[in-house]
């Protein structure tokens, strides 16, 4: 009977236990988070560096598992050097409009949580030539989309994260973007 007794209470902390880890992990739930993205276009051997907004819904299907979906658009340009074929110019770089959807992995430790993004993504960037011989374009992209970053709750809703992530890798040029956000966990 002792050890029945001692059986039970061991059970009873074992749960009362994986309850109060259960509690510090996020519940299942809506969140959405705004952030400011510095781009960074490679085409043709340079590099533009011009920037976006962008505003993130997801939703935890588990605590180490989400699902999320994005917009951005484009806030500032970037000018910068090319040479085609024999031809130097200038050329004005502004991201049009982004969106995509994105699987997130992640885990959490207490206030932090660290996560990695796999997903699809579509990108639209004008290039705007200063250059006569040089043709202006707008070059659409949809392609895999990965990355990763983290967050830091300040309190059990809102928090701040950072993340880069690779939104477009094309054999002639790739889009990369650095993220500060903001969000808020329902």
């Amino acid at each position: 009977m002792k050890r029945s007794a001692l059986a039970a209470a061991a059970a009873f902390l074992l749960l009362g236990g994986s309850a109060a880890q259960a509690q510090m992990a996020m519940p299942p739930g809506l969140y959405g988070e705004f952030g400011y993205t510095w781009m960074r276009v490679q085409a043709l051997g340079q590099t533009a560096q011009p920037a976006t907004l962008r505003a993130l819904l997801g939703y935890d299907f588990h605590p180490y598992f989400a699902a999320e979906a994005f917009i951005s658009g484009g806030i500032s340009d970037d000018e910068t050097n090319v040479t085609v074929n024999g031809v130097s110019g200038r050329v004005n770089v502004k991201p049009k409009a982004m969106y995509g959807i994105f699987l997130k992995p992640k885990y959490r430790i207490q206030q932090a949580e660290v996560f990695g993004r796999l997903g699809w993504a579509h990108t639209a960037v004008d290039v705007d030539s200063r250059t006569a011989g040089i043709a202006s374009t707008t070059q659409r992209d949809n392609d895999f989309a990965w990355g990763f970053g983290g967050n830091y709750y300040f309190t059990p809703n809102w928090y701040a994260g950072i993340d880069w992530m690779r939104y477009s890798q094309q054999s002639s040029h790739h889009v990369d973007g650095l993220t500060l956000a903001v969000g808020y966990h329902w």
